[in-house]
């Protein structure tokens, strides 16, 4: 499992905290989820298992209803009970994405959780305010009040020290420099690779920038880093880009979005021997390489590709895609050195 193990028990429900209402009593209470005009969240935002299933149909469903229908639509969080980093990170960029696509001809507003600790999430990433939401929600839980966000469409540095630099001290300097240069990796792979096709998720929309996203939130002592784009994703871009790396996985019989996902990353490997050559994923998975309980996920499409310090890589393949790709990272801190 990618996930923090940490973070899935981390919720709590406050049932003393009280639920901000942007519409009437008579549309929060309609949990019907085809209620015209309404999108429900789903219960869990996370991209595995069937919970990864939900969040995709959910997606697609605001998709339609903003992007291709162009309709008014209402978010309610109402049901919304636990939050992981992936899966909020994908939800954020795919909104962000239709607010930018949409530009302001569609209205969107919110009903709250209920839940305290998914509304403070919210409130702490700005998706709330994004949305327009008044009510008075203060993130205060330690474990909320360490997310961070960051966007962009350039390679930028400077958004490193954005969402990480209170970790300095906690993190190792050798491990801060790959973890650096991973997420740079990321950012230029998403310029270089990620939108050079159209995405397929049927609004024909022209990219006029490379866009990127990135949440990190700390769980006990443990640092989790996630990056995504909404780009093409590396099945379809690697017979694009690397015309004899294709040829050479077509002829071992790999097809699986997952295999192709791992021979991507082997093939990278294989190429830094050659100094002139880039290093692209390589850099990436070697963020937590030799770690004690380090482990990075390269998700793209349909495939999903785990490498766990200790552990066998391991593969999984869905029959949905997420229509893009994902990075996970799970990093170990330690204490701040004293100053």
């Amino acid at each position: 499992m990618f996930l923090d193990k940490h973070s899935r028990n981390s919720y709590v429900r406050n049932k003393k905290y009280q639920k901000a209402i942007t519409v009437d009593d008579k549309k929060e209470d309609d949990t019907d989820g085809d209620m015209t005009g309404r999108w429900l969240a789903p219960e869990i935002f996370s991209l595995d298992g069937k919970a990864r299933t939900i969040l995709l149909k959910s997606i697609t469903a605001l998709r339609r209803k903003i992007g291709e229908l162009g309709e008014d639509v209402i978010l309610d969080f109402t049901k919304t009970e636990k939050v992981f980093a992936e899966g909020m990170l994908l939800f954020y960029a795919e909104l962000k994405r239709l607010l930018r696509h949409t530009r302001g001809k569609v209205e969107i507003g919110c009903i709250p959780p209920h839940n305290s600790k998914v509304a403070q999430i919210l409130k702490q990433l700005g998706i709330l305010d994004l949305l327009g939401v008044k009510a008075e929600i203060t993130p205060v839980d330690h474990d909320v009040v360490n997310w961070r966000a960051a966007s962009g469409n350039l390679v930028l540095g400077s958004k490193y020290d954005e969402i990480l630099q209170k970790y300095d001290g906690e993190i190792a300097p050798c491990l801060q420099e790959n973890l650096y240069t991973g997420i740079t990796e990321s950012m230029t792979n998403v310029l270089n690779h990620a939108y050079d096709l159209t995405r397929e998720d049927g609004l024909e929309i022209v990219e006029e920038t490379s866009n990127w996203w990135m949440f990190s939130h700390q769980v006990e002592n443990f640092l989790t880093v996630v990056f995504c784009d909404l780009g093409a994703g590396i099945p379809r871009t690697l017979p694009l880009k690397r015309k004899k790396a294709w040829n050479r996985l077509r002829r071992k019989g790999l097809r699986s979005d997952s295999e192709i996902i791992k021979f991507a990353v082997k093939d990278s490997v294989s190429r830094t021997r050659k100094s002139h050559r880039g290093k692209g994923l390589r850099q990436i998975v070697h963020v937590v390489e030799g770690l004690e309980g380090g482990e990075v996920a390269v998700l793209s499409n349909s495939g999903v590709l785990v490498m766990k310090t200790g552990s066998n890589t391991r593969t999984v393949d869905y029959s949905d895609t997420i229509m893009g790709t994902l990075i996970f990272w799970k990093i170990p801190l330690h204490a701040k050195e004293a100053v």
